[in-house]
């Protein structure tokens, strides 16, 4: 509510200037519109977005029965997600995981694990909706966008006061546990959230004494207070913290078993201001700091030999300022971000890596309309400097054109880059056992694309929607490992920016509702991701992928029942990351099927029971996919008027 208010006061003025619309009486009257602030980093109404963006609400999570941001994005349309024992990455038009930028709040998620950030440790619990933009967004947010932004918005607490839990069980020794409570005064609104989910190891193969995937204790709280100090200010703090012990077997070709335990701990602090002086000007400011700590214990069984533990702590902190001002046509927004980290593990040169970055970026919005037709450029520039290797600029032209009300044509071209971890600069590991050692690369530069995006969107009503898209990103100084020198006994391996990518592809989607109880969906995407360097298909991309869903609603019992379907193609896998003449193997594609019932119970209780994975694929190599999985639970959401909390007494 409060960035709908926001935003619709801020850009009543801009809007009546323009002659697009007249300006809202108030905001519950533009409160029906979905707000989406990602491609812009301002909030926009979804259809008047010059950048697609593709949005997961909070009734989305529900119907997918998902209790973590990867199984939320699952079965989401150009959204490639891969399981493992170390939990759910994401790619995005074919482009790697450390390409692709994940943000809570606005606030960077840290953390990452081989370049990935494992989004099966964000739990759903508190988060309002999903806003996924593909293609570069570096020219707004800096390295690390390149294929795109995974932004995860939470819950603004409400006033009135508002008890929810949810209970689930199921198969895999599972248990899923959440409750939170919210509430306020006009001025002051406050919610806690709490969560506990369990489940225990995965073994897709028996014959071996691996197993496929982890077993899982978590625990999560987080606490957010609002003030509205005035109708035009507003101040958010939020704090949360999370606790995850995974555990597994893992055996050596040498035959050697090791016993596999990891405790990641995450603690995540904002505060957020929002200013708005006049009708034609946001001024928001937004500090964070965050703390990660990984560690890893490999404990050989029978034996010391070969035990290893690593204890590795990433700490990074952002503070960004950022205004935004509507004049005329016009939205002009410029703004600072910095960013402070430092990363210890015994694995890097000397022991503790840091550096700091800082960034300004402006972009200007322009909207023209001439009757029913709506035009809109939006040009955007970021330059970043960097102290471990200096300055990278990136920029972005994007466009919307609607020629008639429910045609709308998007087209997108820019640049993205992303920045060298400290694993790749700084890393020193030895392996005398198997005669090799990688050092770090200090003189690395950043990763350079370019990309261009476009789609066609067609609306021509609430019961019809058809999507067509295409993009294609070039990729050049990416970072690999070669090799340094070879010695007797002794191989020395380090990381260059020497290899090149491409990748290109399209995607169509279908959305239909021809009657108030049903909802139909379905899409096809194709990806083309090619190494350059080796001349052959990117490693795990399918080319061919696609969507399907059901959902229905049965009035007269307060049923609703869905369905989904993930359809992915054959994909490469090679015995050589590194030879052009590697063996290649491509295993089935596969479908992956998921169902759900829920019966409401009056306007608070629901009472629901799913299978994941119907069809059971997957295996313990090549697609460590969870086999099939049945759940049940109870959710119970009861909202208390301000009248029946005072006669209770409350304050």
């Amino acid at each position: 509510m409060k960035t709908v208010f926001i935003w619709t006061l801020a850009t009543a003025g801009w809007a009546a200037e323009s002659g697009e619309v007249e300006a809202p009486s108030s905001a519950e009257d533009e409160e029906v519109e979905e707000i989406v602030v990602t491609g812009t980093r301002s909030a926009r109404p979804l259809g008047e977005s010059p950048v697609a963006t593709k949005v997961i609400t909070a009734e989305d999570l529900v119907d997918s029965g998902a209790e973590d941001v990867g199984d939320a994005l699952q079965m989401v349309p150009g959204v490639d997600v891969q399981q493992g024992f170390l939990g759910s990455t994401v790619r995005l038009q074919g482009l790697d995981p450390e390409h692709v930028l994940v943000l809570v709040d606005g606030q960077r998620v840290t953390g990452r694990a081989g370049g990935a950030i494992d989004l099966s440790r964000i739990p759903v619990d508190s988060i309002e909706r999903i806003e996924i933009v593909e293609g570069s967004g570096s020219a707004l947010y800096g390295s690390d966008a390149m294929g795109g932004v995974i932004h995860i918005i939470t819950r603004d607490p409400e006033s009135e006061t508002r008890i929810y839990a949810r209970a689930r069980g199921g198969t895999l020794s599972t248990i899923d546990l959440s409750a939170g409570v919210e509430g306020g005064a006009d001025e002051v609104q406050a919610r806690a959230d709490l969560g506990f989910h369990t489940n225990e190891a995965v073994d897709r193969d028996p014959s071996t004494a691996a197993t496929t995937g982890s077993g899982n204790v978590q625990g999560q709280g987080s606490f957010r207070v609002d003030v509205d100090p005035s109708s035009d200010v507003t101040l958010s703090a939020l704090a949360s913290y999370s606790r995850l012990d995974r555990d597994g077997v893992d055996e050596a070709d040498s035959g050697a078993v090791f016993e596999r335990t990891n405790l990641q701990e995450e603690l995540r602090t904002t505060l957020e201001t929002r200013w708005v002086p006049d009708e034609q000007t946001v001024l928001s400011a937004h500090a964070g700091w965050s703390a990660f700590r990984d560690q890893y214990l490999s404990d050989q069984q029978g034996s010391n030999a070969l035990d290893s533990f690593a204890d590795t702590r990433d700490q990074l902190g952002q503070l960004t300022v950022q205004i935004e001002r509507f004049y005329g046509a016009h939205a002009l927004m410029m703004g600072v971000e910095g960013l402070a980290e430092w990363l210890t593990s015994e694995r890097l040169a000397e022991g503790v890596g840091q550096r700091q970055r800082g960034g300004v970026f402006l972009q200007d919005e322009w909207r023209v309309v001439d009757g029913d037709t709506k035009f809109s450029l939006l040009p955007s520039a970021r330059l970043d400097g960097d102290t471990s290797f200096g300055a990278v600029p990136t920029a972005r032209l994007a466009a919307r054109f609607a020629p008639v009300e429910p045609l709308a044509l998007r087209v997108s071209v820019g640049t993205g880059y992303r920045a060298p971890s400290f694993r790749e600069q700084l890393l020193l590991f030895e392996n005398p056992g198997s005669g090799y050692r990688v050092d770090g690369n200090p003189d690395l530069q950043p990763e350079q694309s370019r990309q261009l995006n476009g789609s066609l969107e067609w609306t021509p009503g609430s019961a019809f929607t058809l999507l067509g898209s295409g993009f294609f990103h070039d990729v050049d100084q990416l970072i690999t490992v070669t090799t340094a020198s070879e010695e007797p006994g002794l191989t020395l391996f380090s990381y260059n920016n020497v290899a090149r990518a491409r990748s290109a592809g399209g995607e169509g989607t279908l959305e239909l509702r021809p009657v108030g109880w049903l909802e139909l969906g379905g899409s096809y995407t194709y990806t083309d991701a090619r190494d350059l360097t080796l001349e052959r298909e990117l490693e795990g991309r399918a080319r061919h992928r696609g969507t399907a869903s059901l959902s229905v609603d049965i009035d007269p019992t307060d049923t609703r029942l869905t369905g989904r379907a993930g359809l992915v193609g054959r994909r490469s896998f090679y015995s050589d990351p590194d030879d052009p003449e590697a063996t290649v193997v491509r295993p089935e594609g596969y479908a992956m099927v998921d169902l759900r019932a829920e019966q409401r119970i009056g306007r608070s209780f629901g009472a629901f029971a799913g299978v994941d994975n119907l069809l059971d694929e997957g295996d313990a190599l090549l697609t460590p996919l969870l086999p099939r999985f049945f759940y049940a639970g109870l959710r119970a959401d009861v909202t208390l008027s301000r009248s029946a909390r005072a006669t209770r007494g409350t304050p």
